[in-house]
């Protein structure tokens, strides 16, 4: 493997690690998380703007394919707050509905019960 295999490795590995700390910033906010990650790769860790995209695409994938993700539990949900949980911890949390995004929301007639 080359120095540049490598250092394309662990730059993704710095932009996925940043897409795990800032993804609840930007629910249902994809392409700004992603503008976000970019700029960080670029301003802080100094890669070129042309790798910097393809690293966060790569990186996002990578996030969208593990199944560690934040869902909304709709049976623990009700009209005025939505339970959130980590899908692998199991932890959870609620917060107002009016905070998510109109798609996260859950709505009473098409809640699970």
């Amino acid at each position: 493997m080359s120095s540049n295999d490598d250092y394309r490795e662990q730059m993704q590995a710095f932009a996925l690690e940043f897409l795990r700390r800032h993804q609840g910033e930007y629910l249902g906010d994809d392409q700004r998380l992603f503008e976000r990650t970019c700029d960080y790769l670029v301003n802080r860790l100094e890669v070129p703007v042309f790798m910097a995209s393809r690293l966060a695409y790569l990186a996002m994938t990578q996030l969208a394919e593990r199944p560690e993700r934040i869902i909304v539990a709709r049976a623990a949900s009700d009209a005025e707050r939505a339970c959130l949980v980590h899908s692998i911890t199991g932890e959870n949390a609620f917060v107002a509905q009016c905070l998510l995004p109109r798609r996260l929301q859950s709505r009473p007639d098409s809640a699970l019960r």
